[in-house]
């Protein structure tokens, strides 16, 4: 009887500790959506948050500036919330790759599709996180390298 109560906790505990990307974007949605339109907004207004002393931009309001003006934010960061459009490309030499639509141009004929690079630890979030389900990521600019997820724990 001991062995059966031992294996059924077993089974409940590492089916309650087993949740991937998906699982946790989702429970994130909320704070990460809110999150995502008040950087927007501070873009808008020139009023830009910082990270470890680094400006934080949004991706569509960063695309609007001119070649001058994207000067400014040359190592800098930019928030991307994008739908993946592409399997992620794994490179012994410069991480995983992955090619995305942003949120706000979705819904447009032909959206435009960027090209974001993540370390290798996000090879398997990338390939199993659902399509449909938005990617909350801060990257370096001005070549958005070094991404990382927002939204999910590192191990």
């Amino acid at each position: 009887m001991r062995c059966v109560i031992f294996w059924i906790f077993f089974v409940v505990c590492f089916a309650e500790t087993k949740k991937d990307i998906n699982y946790y974007l989702e429970k994130n949605h909320a704070n990460l959506w809110e999150f995502y339109q008040t950087i927007k907004k501070q873009s808008l207004e020139g009023k830009y948050a910082t990270f470890r002393k680094r400006l934080i931009i949004d991706q569509k309001n960063y695309t609007l500036l001119n070649k001058w003006q994207k000067k400014k934010f040359d190592g800098q960061i930019v928030l991307v919330v994008f739908y993946k459009t592409s399997k992620p490309n794994y490179s012994n030499f410069g991480g995983v790759s992955i090619d995305g639509v942003l949120v706000d141009d979705k819904d447009e004929k032909a959206p435009k599709t960027y090209y974001y690079k993540f370390d290798g630890r996000y090879y398997t979030d990338l390939e199993i996180v659902d399509s449909k389900r938005a990617l909350y990521a801060y990257c370096i600019l001005p070549h958005f390298k070094h991404c990382i997820l927002l939204g999910i724990p590192y191990y």
